[in-house]
């Protein structure tokens, strides 16, 4: 039954310097708590016995009251002396009610009483106040709108729990962009329209059907009541949707519309934090100035406010950045910046991601020793705080690297077992990524039909979930079987089917990539015209966007080209200018390929001495890294050139050398995965 204002005021009346009273020496927070918050607190619904917990100990601090649902801490409650300042205590309570995990916050003397929010890391302690009243004003303010009843109430506490419990199920399913729900549930009751919407979302959003969650939160959009600062929110939430469905230019309508509503308000942590999400989306769309600009500002602005998890996460964006523009030192950097700092405030999800990136980093780099150390690092923080995802994603990018070092067996163990988790957690998009790299290790050890079989299950699933980003990449991928299996025109419809999609969805880097292929296509069907033509346009994109390893096989895919028509010299002049490109960024399996590729040049013009040359250099930055099939390739056309020398002893030298190599593999793995050679290393 709810309360009335007379059970309010027979509280709040009694003398508190003659009922809360010092029974001895000392101070009476024991007694504010049992003659006023314990009953205020039934008066809120509220079972002494069942609800209330007045042991509540984290970290050998003991909170005076706690409300608890389900057996998870909801409401600290700290109950201080009649006569101790508020204000006094504050970052201290608040420290320990963000520990626990808690809600609320209720801070009391027995003469005041505040209630703070704890759920938005990015706010100030000033702006987390929901409410402050003086006891004895508390029958006027107890049913206000914003007042105690709709902040602390067992009936609306429960509804703010459960909307909020399920926006936290949906951040794992929403990565990189940050999210926030501030204004959603500052002040209650919510009308009853829109605690169904939001709870619909969310539960949208955790399954993955992020097209039925944009359509409750724009439902919720257009209630009557909605203000300023819950559009924003809703705002972001449906701008992270797109993101995750990969529909970038959708992504940047709703964070631009929701930052333009920051700036009218001058809200400085939420502009920071829109303007770190559209710079992800300019990344995405090519556009990496912008996004850099975008990332530094909100960067900067998180420094001012002192929130160092904000700092962090746009510290590793902007690494990203620098990564995907090839500059690996400068990426390097950012990421350790970012590491240190997740450390520093302990944030274990971070500091997994951070490690990760850092091995991307040194895989990028051919340093394939370093960059399983990080993954390893990064899969054994993410086993530690038990974050499934994150486990799925590093096992797979274990996976990358045994696949690059030959060693398919363990690279299949890696992709089945993050396979296996993503699907035992409902991942879907992670499943179809594990099935896409499972299809690329049939596709490498000659398998195709096999290949073709896992890239169409990936393809069915993005389909399914609508994230066109993959859709798009596996359906280059299945161009590249059709093209391996010699069917052009198929390969060619997959293709442009998935250079559509990249265009409509603004992915810049994906247009330059199916592009290439195209290009490819053409050339294999002697269009060697229209080769050059889609690889120059290859080129023109990955030069505007910076994205510095797709320029580098842009022109060693043209050197090919002139390689074919037999312009030798032009074909060197493109792949020196890739080779630079490789060795600026430190791609040292680039730089291997278009070693290669500089010897078969010479080799084909018959100039055997400069061949060996190069094409000794390859083998050796090739043994290096461990490219296993690569080394066996190059050692190969070696021993074809001194044939042609007409010196079989050093012929037969090579060739024991690359069966040597072979064999070890054989005898370790008991399965031959190197079938083939490539006379043009920079198609693959």
């Amino acid at each position: 039954m709810k309360p009335t204002i007379k059970d309010v005021e027979k509280i709040v009346n009694i003398n508190l310097y003659r009922d809360v009273k010092r029974t001895h020496k000392g101070k009476v927070e024991e007694n504010v708590k049992i003659k006023i918050i314990v009953p205020l607190l039934n008066l809120l619904g509220y079972d002494t016995i069942n609800d209330l917990d007045f042991e509540h100990t984290v970290r050998n601090k003991k909170a005076d009251v706690a409300i608890e649902m389900n057996g998870k801490p909801i409401v600290s409650i700290e109950c201080k002396d009649l006569t101790e300042n508020l204000d006094a205590h504050l970052e201290q309570a608040f420290k320990y009610a963000c520990w626990r995990g808690f809600l609320v916050l209720v801070l009391t003397n027995g003469l005041e009483i505040r209630i703070y929010k704890t759920w938005e890391a990015a706010t100030e302690l000033e702006d987390r106040l929901l409410f402050a009243c003086v006891i004895r004003e508390l029958p006027t303010t107890f049913f206000e709108n914003k007042g105690l009843w709709d902040l602390l109430s067992k009936e609306n506490i429960t509804i703010q729990n459960n909307i909020i419990q399920k926006w936290k199920e949906t951040q794992s399913k929403l990565p990189i962009l940050t999210s926030y729900i501030d204004g959603l549930f500052d002040y209650l009751p919510l009308n009853k329209d829109k605690n169904r919407l939001l709870e619909e979302a969310f539960q949208y959003i955790s399954a993955r059907q992020y097209s039925q969650g944009i359509d409750s939160l724009r439902k919720c959009m257009v209630l009557a009541d909605i203000t300023e600062s819950e559009k924003m929110a809703l705002l972001m939430e449906i701008g992270s949707c797109f993101y995750n469905q990969g529909k970038f230019i959708e992504a940047h309508g709703s964070l631009k519309e929701g930052l333009d509503i920051a700036t009218v308000l001058n809200d400085r942590r939420r502009i920071a934090m829109y303007r770190g999400n559209i710079g992800i989306i300019y990344m995405f769309t090519g556009d990496p100035d912008n996004a850099l600009k975008y990332l530094q500002d909100a960067l900067e602005i998180f420094r001012q406010f002192g929130y160092k998890r904000g700092e962090a996460t746009n510290l590793g964006n902007i690494g990203v950045i620098y990564m995907d523009k090839g500059d690996l030192d400068n990426a390097l950097k950012y990421f350790q910046e970012a590491l240190d700092m997740d450390r520093q405030i302990g944030n274990k999800q971070g500091e997994a991601a951070d490690l990760g990136n850092i091995g991307t980093c040194h895989l990028k780099k051919g340093d394939q020793a370093n960059a399983l150390k990080y993954f390893q690092e990064a899969l054994d923080m993410d086993r530690q705080i038990g974050n499934t995802q994150g486990k799925a994603v590093f096992l797979g990018n274990i996976g990358v690297i045994y696949m690059e070092k030959g060693d398919m067996d363990n690279a299949l163990k890696y992709y089945q077992e993050a396979l296996d988790m993503d699907r035992q957690i409902g991942n879907k998009q992670g499943e179809a990524a594990d099935l896409g790299n499972i299809g690329i290790i049939y596709m490498d050890k000659g398998d195709l039909d096999n290949g073709l079989k896992y890239y169409k299950e990936a393809l069915e699933i993005y389909q399914q979930i609508g994230f066109k980003l993959g859709e798009a990449l596996n359906l280059g991928n299945i161009g590249v079987i059709y093209r391996n299996k010699g069917d052009q025109d198929n390969a060619l419809l997959y293709h442009e089917k998935a250079l559509d999609i990249n265009r409509k969805i603004g992915y810049k880097q994906g247009e330059a990539n199916q592009l290439g292929n195209i290009g490819i296509i053409y050339k294999n069907n002697g269009d060697v015209d229209n080769g050059l033509i889609y690889h120059n346009k290859a080129l023109e994109i990955d030069r505007q966007i910076g994205y510095k390893q797709g320029e580098a096989t842009d022109l060693g895919n043209i050197g090919i080209i002139y390689m074919y028509k037999g312009d030798h010299n032009n074909s060197r002049k493109y792949f020196q200018e890739a080779l630079g490109i490789a060795r600026q960024i430190g791609n040292k399996q680039g730089e291997a390929n278009q070693l290669g590729n500089i010897g078969i040049s010479y080799s084909k013009q018959g100039d055997t001495d400069n061949a060996l040359k190069y094409l000794e250099q390859a083998r050796e930055i090739f043994r290096q890294c461990g490219y296993i099939k690569d080394e066996v390739s190059i050692l190969v056309h070696i021993g074809k050139i001194y044939i042609t020398k007409g010196d079989p002893d050093n012929a037969l030298k090579y060739r024991e050398e690359s069966l040597r190599i072979r064999d070890a593999y054989l005898l370790e793995h008991g399965r031959d995965v190197i079938q083939h050679t490539r006379d043009e290393l920079s198609e693959m």
